[in-house]
């Protein structure tokens, strides 16, 4: 039953209880009409109903490879974990990476080939594709860009088939910038890779490399390990941010500063010439300069992808001056297999279409009709040419502006190959028989090559270069396939530096706006929409975003300063025009963001398959300015906004001293010893077999909300819709409290991801009048959904408010397919009953009944948050268990219990997170003047 036709709970008792008295008990009993159960003539002896399997494979974002494991229940893909040996994920993901399993059911994929807008078939499409290969025709292929060898010998092929074959490329958010730095300074296309795990301080130019780099993962862990609370202050990473947007870097930062987005390359022309010995005139970056020198080659600075090409250039200039090259930052050559330059991006395609070279375009895993910028008009180049084809997952904006559309396999359903980020080659294999009639990208260039060839025989073939000579192949292949990856990664190369090349850098100009009174816009990707792709994903755009907090859309963010002065209200609608294209945008008014800048998140807008929420900000974007446009217009249009904030967030406007806790490292060892387990009047509790507890390191956790979307893949957890999330009525059984600290240098953000406390004296049983809440014999405050009566009562009497009720049955009108992602050892809960955090009981008991089976003691159990964690930032352990780890950690001088005054005894504690602040900045930083 949906919010809109709720007829109400006392309503909906009143007609009950008729329809009892008139008809009696036995008359409502409903059975389901009789029905053969077939099992299997024959069961594979690896599948055991109830356990499940797991296959290793890829998740692939913008070209990189991330390696994944793939938990599924007889045949069905239900959660996607990390593959703890793959380098680029070490055991981790991100919420894209969780939520791609949810991208596999959706309901919204195409089923079928489309020509015109009607239902059609491969072979009509074949028909029609080959006689445009055969008659000479001029053809080029679009692609994302791509380190998929296996797709680069299918273009290989199809050219050799079609002479003349054209191959360009699209990405909006592809690291151009990145590579023309490293290009400009070095003279030859290189990648760089950033070493965290050895550096001892670091200076970021507005790049959030816990967000947007393609080590973020590995990144995450390397930050949280060069931070142990064990290292003394000489010896721990510190970390300076500039930057012009909040974000996981500058919250993670023990100094930061904000500054726009076009004053970034000013300030790198500063610290390089400092690194020279010349005076800078900011004490910041003065103070951060002078602890670079000191660090040497422990030192790194790095830029962020949407900073100019001369930004990358000084800043990789500044790594060769520190000795940091080779260290804290290695070169490789650039991974993608795809042509690069300007003659082979989406303008040149646009450009020749204009010119009428070519006759026929195949788009392939791309969506240029919506993220194109605005002054490229795509949809009327594709009006243009005779044929156009499009392959995707979705008939998306792009897919209905083409004559043919074609369903593309997922991921999960197809062979395929990328590379990671260090080059190591990662293999994808189909989890599930596809659920449509769908082809990956590179099945479909072998068939238009007509190479008879299928996935596995493509990815075969593609690496039988790395078979072994001699040896047993089949089994070398399943080997690599069970791990999910091949040997070897890309070679570092030892690039010099020319000193003519540094005295250009330090002579160019940098181009900067004095200006008090101009606006400029900023451009970034969303933090679970990226570029789009995940646009109309329920689990990401119900995902509250860093800092922010907000769900289901996107907003102009805007300083508190900037917004009184151009009367600009936190909420109501503005029309932003750059270049006389507008957009209208709910005004966010964000402490922390810096002066004279809007900022505003690509990937919104969406109109196809269907119409999504937020605006479209690629209206606004051009090919001169894709990253900052300083031309821009704000008026205020006095309406109110769709901007709805997940308010079950803490005190933004608190700095959170008790409850997320901050301190310098060097005031660790004068702590007291803790006491997590109060007096009370309350009887004690003892469990003499199992005491489960969490501890949560607040040093470690960077805010990155993959914790929150693993919990509920893993428990079934509904998305409830953008009008109840406007109400606070969002299900999530984990959340990140984000306190706001504006003392010192300026707002810095503190996250605390707050579960279900598991107390041993629990408020929430003491009220329940059905007892549907209980303990169990092992500590667990465990939830009896089947008694559950809605009453309440627990959730208004839980200090922690981690309790989440069903207003109502919001998993109701899920499509059949969704129905397959279900975790068939969680309950599905249906309206009016209460749920919360359980510490995946199922886990905990599927290893107590598999320790029993094979008659041995119960081993670790890792909850979906602790296992998701790229900063293993959470620990799950046994109390009951003198040599567990979980007691270390609750005995440390940083450890604490939220909210411990009340005498609930949790069983969940936090760990107080550390800071190592510059002393030459002494009264400037916030851990400091705690």
């Amino acid at each position: 039953m949906s919010a809109d036709h709720d007829p109400g709970r006392r309503a909906f008792l009143q007609r009950s209880l008729a329809g009892l008295a008139a008809a009696g008990l036995g008359g409502c009993l409903k059975r389901d009409p009789p029905e053969r159960i077939v099992p299997y003539a024959r069961q594979p002896e690896y599948i055991v109903p109830g356990v499940p399997l797991f296959f290793a494979s890829a998740f692939t974002l913008d070209a990189h490879a991330y390696g994944i494991l793939v938990e599924t229940h007889e045949g069905r893909p239900t959660k996607i974990e990390g593959q703890p040996e793959h380098r680029a994920s070490l055991g981790a993901t991100c919420p894209f990476g969780q939520a791609m399993v949810r991208e596999l059911y959706d309901p919204r994929r195409s089923t079928g080939v489309r020509h015109g807008g009607a239902p059609s078939s491969w072979p009509a499409f074949l028909r029609a594709a080959r006689a445009q290969l055969a008659s000479g025709r001029r053809v080029a292929v679009l692609t994302p860009p791509t380190s998929s060898r296996m797709l680069q010998l299918g273009a290989t092929r199809l050219a050799a088939r079609c002479p003349g074959l054209r191959w360009y490329a699209w990405s909006p958010l592809a690291r151009e910038q990145v590579h023309a730095g490293l290009h400009q300074l070095f003279g030859v296309p290189l990648a760089c890779h950033l070493r965290l795990d050895r550096a001892r301080v670091v200076l970021s130019l507005d790049d959030d490399f816990l967000f947007t780099d393609p080590g973020r993962l590995r990144h995450a862990r390397a930050l949280a390990q060069r931070r142990r609370a064990e290292l003394g202050p000489d010896d721990a990473l510190r970390l300076y941010a500039l930057e012009s947007f909040p974000g996981l870097v500058g919250a993670a930062a023990d100094h930061r500063q904000a500054a726009r987005v076009v004053d970034i390359p000013g300030r790198a022309r500063d610290l390089l010439r400092g690194l020279l010995g010349d005076h800078v005139d900011d004490p910041w970056l003065a103070a951060a300069i002078a602890d670079l020198k000191t660090a040497g080659p422990d030192a790194l600075v790095t830029a962020g992808p949407h900073q100019p090409a001369q930004v990358h250039a000084m800043v990789h200039a500044a790594n060769h001056l520190l000795g940091a090259a080779g260290r804290t930052v290695v070169y490789t050559a650039r991974l993608e297999r795809q042509p690069t330059g300007p003659e082979h991006s989406l303008a040149a395609l646009v450009d020749a279409i204009a010119r009428r070279e070519l006759d026929a375009l195949f788009i392939l895993d791309c969506n240029p009709v919506y993220d194109a910028p605005a002054d490229l008009d795509v949809a009327a180049a594709l009006a243009s040419l005779p044929f156009t084809a499009h392959l995707g997952l979705y008939c998306d904006e792009t897919g209905q502006r083409c004559a043919w559309h074609l369903p593309l396999a997922h991921a999960l359903e197809a062979w395929g190959d990328a590379a990671a980020d260090d080059g190591e080659v990662t293999l994808s294999q189909p989890t599930i028989r596809p659920l449509y009639d769908g082809l990956s990208a590179p099945e479909l260039l072998a068939v238009l090559a007509d190479d008879p060839a299928q996935g596995r025989d493509l990815l075969e073939r593609t690496w039988s270069d790395l078979t072994p000579t001699g040896g047993d192949v089949a089994t070398w292949w399943r080997a690599a396939i069970h791990d999910g990856r091949l040997p070897g990664v890309a070679p570092t190369v030892s690039p010099a530096v020319a000193p003519a090349v540094l005295a250009t850098l330090l002579s160019e100009h940098v181009p900067e706006d004095t200006s008090d009174d101009s606006l400029v816009l900023a451009f970034r990707p969303d933090p679970s929409a990226w570029d789009g792709r995940f646009g109309l994903d329920p689990w990401l755009q119900e995902l509250p975003r860093p800092i922010t907090r907000l769900v289901w859309g996107n907003a102009a963010f805007v300083a508190p300063a900037t917004a009184a002065r151009r009367g600009l209200v936190h909420g109501e609608l503005s029309r932003l025009t750059v270049a006389g294209r507008s957009v209208d945008a709910p005004v966010y008014v964000l402490p922390g963001h810096p002066e004279q800048q809007l900022t505003v998140h690509l990937g919104h807008g969406r109109r196809a398959p269907e119409p999504g929420a937020g605006f479209d900000a690629y209206r606004l974007r051009t090919r001169d300015a894709p990253w900052a446009a300083r031309a821009v217009e704000i008026e205020p249009l006095g309406q109110s906004g769709s901007l709805v904030v997940d308010r079950h967030r803490g005190g933004e406007d608190q700095p959170g001293d008790e409850y997320a806790r901050w301190l310098p490292r060097g005031e660790v060892a004068q702590l007291p010893s803790p006491d997590l387990r109060p007096v009370s009047l309350h009887p004690t509790r003892e469990f003499d077999e199992h005491a489960w507890a969490m501890t949560i390191d607040l040093n470690a956790c960077i805010g990155c909300n993959a914790c929150v979307i693993a919990c509920q893949a893993e428990n079934n957890i509904p998305t409830v819709g953008a009008a109840e999330a406007a109400r606070d009525r969002m299900m999530h059984w984990i959340r990140i409290d984000t306190y706001a600290d504006e003392r010192g240098e300026g707002p810095r953000w503190r996250f605390q991801p707050v579960p279900c406390m598991q107390c041993e004296h629990a408020p929430c049983e003491v009220v329940c009048p059905t007892g549907a809440t209980q303990h169990s014999h092992d500590g667990l405050n465990d939830m009896t959904y089947n008694r559950c009566f809605g009453t309440r009562y627990c959730s208004n009497n839980c200090p922690y408010k981690v309790r989440r009720f069903n207003f109502f049955n919001y998993v109701a009108g899920d499509a059949v397919t969704l129905r397959l992602q279900r975790n068939p050892d969680v309950t599905v809960r249906t309206r009016g009953v209460m749920e919360k955090c359980t510490y995946c009981v199922q886990r905990i008991r599927g290893a107590e009944i598999a320790a029993h089976r094979e008659g041995r003691s119960m081993g670790a159990v890792v909850t979906a948050c602790q296992g998701v964690c790229p900063a293993r930032a959470i620990d799950f352990g046994d109390l009951a268990r003198e040599d567990d780890p979980i007691h270390a950690q609750r005995q440390a001088p940083r450890a604490y219990a939220l909210l411990a005054e009340l005498g609930t005894r949790p069983r969940t504690s936090y760990l107080a997170r550390l800071h190592t602040p510059n002393t030459a900045l002494r009264g400037r930083s916030h851990a400091e003047e705690d």
